[in-house]
């Protein structure tokens, strides 16, 4: 936790997540990756028929 002065004001202690920027992306990504299977797989169903 940290304080802080913002314009002489004191703010609330603030809980800093380091590690929610890398989470997010990574979630990110494995969507991303879900998606390209998915259109891949639908591409495939298409040309058997």
């Amino acid at each position: 936790m940290s304080d802080a002065n913002v314009l002489g004001q004191r703010t609330r202690p603030t809980n800093i997540d380091r590690g929610l920027a890398e989470r997010l992306n990574a979630e990110v990504a494995e969507e991303e990756r879900q998606k390209k299977l998915e259109q891949i797989r639908g591409k495939a169903k298409v040309g058997q028929g």
